[in-house]
C-alpha cells in the first residue's frame, strides 16, 4: 500500500521531476521550495507501493482560519488513472480537517476533466471561475474554483 510522509528538502529533485512530467506548466523550484519553507504550508509526498522511497505524487496545502486550500496536487504520469490521486486527496482532506479546516478550496484547469471529475466525486462543487488564470500552450486557461464543505450556508 502507498504511504505518505512530509516532504523534505532532499525530495525536491524527485518532486520537481514528477511535477515537470505531469504538467505542461509546472511549478518552479522556487515555488515548491518557498512552500516547503513556509510554516503555513503543509507539503506531502506519496510513495510508491512498489519502491518504498520512490515519490509518485505530492501535494501542497494550507489552512487559514477555518479554510483549507489545496495549492498543488500532482501524480506522476505513469501512476495516473490508478486511484492514487484520490488516495492523496483523501489524505490531504484528513490533514486539513485535523488542522481545523471546515471547508476546502482549490482551483483546477477548466480543461482538466479527469481532475475535475475526481474532485466532484470527493464532494467538491464549483463555486466560481477565475478567467485566464493559468498559462496555456496558446494564451491562458480559466480556473474553476471548487469548494468542499461549508456549502449548506450558500443554499
Amino acid at each position: 500500500m502507498s504511504r505518505f510522509r512530509h516532504m523534505r528538502e532532499s525530495d525536491l529533485d524527485a518532486v520537481l521531476k514528477v511535477e515537470r512530467g505531469a504538467y505542461s506548466h509546472p511549478w518552479s523550484e522556487a515555488s515548491v521550495r518557498n512552500c516547503l519553507g513556509n510554516s503555513q504550508d503543509s507539503c506531502w509526498v506519496l510513495l510508491s507501493p512498489e519502491e518504498p522511497e520512490e515519490i509518485i505524487g505530492h501535494a501542497i496545502c494550507s489552512v487559514i482560519f477555518d479554510e483549507g486550500h489545496v495549492l498543488n496536487l500532482c501524480i506522476a504520469r505513469d501512476w495516473q488513472q490508478q486511484g492514487f490521486g484520490r488516495l492523496l486527496l483523501d489524505h490531504i482532506h484528513d490533514q486539513l480537517q485535523k488542522e481545523g479546516a471546515e471547508k476546502i478550496f482549490l482551483e483546477v484547469r477548466s480543461g482538466n476533466r479527469a481532475a475535475y471529475e475526481l474532485y466532484l466525486s470527493r464532494g467538491y462543487r464549483q463555486v466560481g471561475v477565475r478567467k485566464n488564470y493559468y498559462p496555456a500552450a496558446e494564451g491562458r486557461e480559466d480556473a474553476l474554483v471548487l469548494q468542499r464543505g461549508g456549502l449548506e450556508l450558500m443554499e
